[in-house]
């Protein structure tokens, strides 16, 4: 009995620190973390355009530079540049240059926009919404009414970062503390065929923030060129496809490609030699989602990358 007695406080001095340390841990995983508010850039790769090769997009970045005042409130500059040339649309005007400025209410954890030219701020981002609460604001003038479906954290550089997802399977996005949108700094919300892409945040030179997508790099878009552009046409059919997608090339020049299907994750799930104008792909077995596909021509020496949308729910004909 006495030895019991004795063992006691020990138990009760762990448990106290086991509860302690929960407590700490809770506390900490509850800490906002704001944007960046200087020396960050965010590069975003945008694949909606009306351009003649299956291949093109935007790639470009934006930059935090230099404060101002709008109504009386501080603000963060921001910038863009590298758009790829005049038929890779980005979405919201100028295409290069200062776009307008944002501010960080870090105590309602929401972060605001003011457009160039403008002094009415809009909602941009608020981190502090529940799960089952509708995003509203800057980035829903193009879809609205999506709705918070669950929350998580992701850990980027030791550090653990909330994240705001929303929409259902090949949908799904989010928004995350301390980075921004999924789809990019401020890239409208388009579910099930997202066009805009947040490859990295960079800051102060260091990449806190980086998704291998499309194969693409954390390194600054410095000048504006067609490097993407297949020189040839190329069908993709059907996009997006239930099971089966097919890729038909009118090639001149060309006298043979490699192409490689990867995921989200940046895993090759498929690859092929290919020496005529036509194949197919059978990715009846893989989940639905958001594919891409990467295609190199070693006569030229040179990678074409692009998107692929795989859906249940439609028919292949």
């Amino acid at each position: 009995m006495h030895n019991t007695l004795t063992g006691c406080p020990r138990i009760k001095k762990s448990i106290l620190l086991f509860f302690f340390a929960l407590i700490q841990l809770s506390t900490y995983s509850q800490h906002y973390i704001p944007l960046p508010d200087s020396d960050a850039y965010w590069r975003v790769d945008w694949t909606l355009a009306t351009c003649p090769y299956g291949g093109s997009y935007a790639r470009y970045q934006y930059f935090s530079r230099g404060d101002t005042i709008i109504s009386a409130l501080h603000y963060t500059k921001l910038y863009r540049s590298g758009i790829c040339n005049e038929c890779c649309q980005a979405p919201y005007s100028p295409q290069d240059g200062y776009l307008g400025s944002y501010r960080q209410d870090t105590i309602a954890k929401r972060v605001f926009y003011t457009p160039n030219g403008q002094t009415q701020e809009q909602l941009l981002y608020d981190f502090s919404l529940k799960v089952g609460d509708t995003i509203k604001g800057f980035l829903c003038s193009m879809m609205g009414g999506q709705v918070i479906s669950s929350i998580d954290s992701i850990l980027l550089d030791s550090i653990y970062h909330r994240r705001l997802n929303w929409g259902v399977g090949i949908g799904t996005l989010n928004f995350i503390e301390g980075i921004g949108s999924a789809q990019g700094f401020l890239e409208p919300i388009i579910n099930f065929d997202p066009p805009g892409w947040l490859i990295c945040l960079s800051v102060s030179g260091k990449s806190v923030y980086y998704q291998n997508f499309q194969l693409d790099s954390c390194e600054l878009i410095n000048s504006v060129n067609p490097n993407n552009e297949i020189p040839f046409n190329l069908k993709i059919s059907p996009n997006p496809f239930s099971s089966i997608v097919s890729f038909e090339f009118n090639k001149p020049n060309v006298q043979e490609f490699q192409i490689e299907i990867y995921n989200t994750g940046g895993e090759q799930i498929k690859h092929c030699d290919i020496k005529g104008n036509y194949f197919k792909f059978d990715l009846s077995y893989y989940c639905d989602g958001i594919y891409f596909y990467r295609i190199f021509i070693p006569s030229l020496n040179r990678f074409f990358t692009g998107k692929l949308i795989k859906s249940g729910r439609l028919l292949d004909f």
